[in-house]
């Protein structure tokens, strides 16, 4: 049975005690947890013309542009995230780290995956 004698609030929030040895102050950890990115596609491509509409044509030449348009040419859709760290923790830790070391599902290949500001 569980009991909660302290730290009770109406929030939804949780607050935990761990322990340390005194001479080792690393308290850092990785938290895996399941994202669907789904939740945060703003804009799909699926054809170059799609591409030509949102970049413009002047934009061609332009390497991401170019990447792009090599995975339409594949077959494959091309997805437009967008996140922001005013909003939930997941994406606020998606802006500070971006994508580039998050394990992906088999198929999906970032393009552009940095995080920072």
């Amino acid at each position: 049975m569980k009991v909660k004698s302290d730290f009770i609030t109406n929030s939804s929030s949780t607050n935990f005690i761990i322990s340390a040895p005194f001479k080792e102050g690393n308290l850092r950890t990785t938290i895996e947890i399941p994202v669907d990115l789904s939740n945060y596609v703003t804009r799909t491509f699926t054809t170059e013309e799609e591409v030509i509409d949102y970049y413009g044509k002047s934009e061609l030449n332009n390497p991401e542009v170019e990447e792009i348009m090599k995975e339409i040419k594949k077959g494959r859709m091309v997805h437009m995230l967008e996140c922001s760290d005013h909003e939930d923790s997941v994406e606020t830790v998606l802006c500070e780290n971006g994508l580039e070391d998050v394990k992906m599902p088999k198929g999906v290949k970032v393009l552009r995956g940095d995080g920072g500001y």
